[in-house]
């Protein structure tokens, strides 16, 4: 399609994991409603990037350094993201179902509204994080840390909290039962 110049822009390019670690070292940040299904970006650093909205469903991303991004709605089921640095980075509304981040640091992340359920959380920090409306039903927190967590309106029916540290959590009509 024309522009009002009579210009026809390029065609996309396409983005894959490769890619994706190349255009970021050359100071690209912005990746929102990208395709990167199954992508490999194990031990990236991607500190800052934008993925709102992008799929990376079944991908890995196990050690890589995603803090400080923006993750709103992006589609992780699937992935593992096992010892990650997901540390102040916006998940709001993930679907995070069935992810890995056993290890992971999510200390004051924004995972509101987010779909931890069947995640494997284990040992995972979530200190300071927002957790308000956020499923996790059938997670695995085991010896998870949520001290100061805001769990307001969260569910963790089924959830594994054995060994979890939960000090001055915030909670207000949050469900947790067997």
């Amino acid at each position: 399609m024309n522009d009002s110049k009579g210009i026809v822009p390029p065609a996309p390019a396409k983005v894959d994991g490769l890619n994706v670690a190349k255009l970021y070292r050359i100071g690209a940040r912005n990746f929102t409603h990208v395709n990167l299904k199954n992508v490999v970006l194990t031990g990236c650093k991607l500190e800052g990037i934008n993925l709102a909205f992008t799929d990376l469903r079944n991908s890995r991303l196990d050690l890589a350094d995603l803090s400080h991004s923006i993750l709103s709605g992006v589609k992780l089921e699937g992935a593992s993201l096992g010892f990650s640095n997901l540390a102040n980075t916006d998940l709001n509304g993930a679907d995070l179902r069935g992810a890995n981040l056993a290890g992971s640091d999510l200390s004051h992340a924004d995972l509101n509204g987010a779909d931890l359920s069947g995640a494997n959380l284990r040992g995972a920090n979530l200190e300071g994080t927002s957790l308000i409306l956020a499923n996790l039903d059938g997670a695995d927190l085991s010896g998870a840390c949520l001290d100061d967590a805001n769990l307001s309106f969260a569910r963790f029916t089924k959830a594994d909290l054995d060994e979890a540290s939960m000090e001055n959590v915030e909670v207000f009509n949050t469900i947790i039962c067997d």
